[in-house]
């Protein structure tokens, strides 16, 4: 949407989103300024052997021995090329390969996964854009008060968001909104709690009527 000039299109100069949170207490609030739900990248690899007689694997090129060593070798980029006060998580969620048979050494191997972090470190983000952002969350803090009384900070969140992308094009907040006790999102039992309807609109009436009036 971002990229098909929703922004431009619309005249929107800022944006802000809600994600429903289970855990927090019902109706409440938190935030955080800065980095808040991480940046997701997917990766694939594909390692090209040579397929053989399990008995005789010195005649093959055993691709899920070298698919095995490559998952080893992932774990190192967070615990020894990272400083470990920053946040990154290296996931290794899925290896096959086209092989079926216990005594067959397959020719290929693939695995995947995805990357998380909270740090974008190569692009350029100038200090005016920062400021926008930042005033942004605090406009979105003042009036999660003005409904609830309170804003917690919000922890650090490794799951991802794309409403990311359009934080990018323009300042605005991600705000959470308590569930209460509840299963969490993505749990087979969760259940939205219908009560905290009430908070999360009048929080939006808020932060358009805030914003409205500068």
């Amino acid at each position: 949407m971002v990229n098909d000039g929703l922004m431009e299109r619309f005249g929107i100069a800022e944006v802000y989103g809600m994600h429903n949170w289970p855990g927090l207490p019902e109706g409440q609030f938190a935030i955080r300024p800065g980095p808040f739900f991480a940046a997701t990248d997917e990766f694939e690899i594909v390692v090209e052997g040579r397929g053989g007689h399990a008995a005789k694997p010195h005649l093959a090129v055993d691709p899920v021995v070298a698919a095995s060593q490559i998952v080893l070798a992932l774990q190192t980029i967070a615990s020894r090329n990272l400083d470990p006060t920053q946040q990154l998580v290296v996931t290794v969620t899925g290896i096959t390969t086209p092989g079926s048979a216990y005594n067959v050494i397959p020719g290929q191997a693939r695995l995947w996964g995805t990357i998380r972090t909270l740090d974008d470190g190569v692009r350029t983000m100038a200090e005016e854009r920062l400021t926008a952002i930042a005033r942004a969350t605090g406009h979105a803090a003042e009036a999660a008060r003005r409904v609830s009384g309170n804003c917690a900070e919000a922890p650090l969140v490794m799951g991802g968001e794309d409403f990311a992308y359009m934080l990018n094009a323009r300042p605005g907040a991600y705000i959470l909104v308590g569930n209460g006790a509840t299963a969490p999102v993505h749990h087979p039992e969760y259940d939205f709690n219908d009560r905290i309807i009430p908070a999360g609109a009048s929080w939006w009436v808020e932060i358009a009527e805030a914003r409205a009036t500068g």
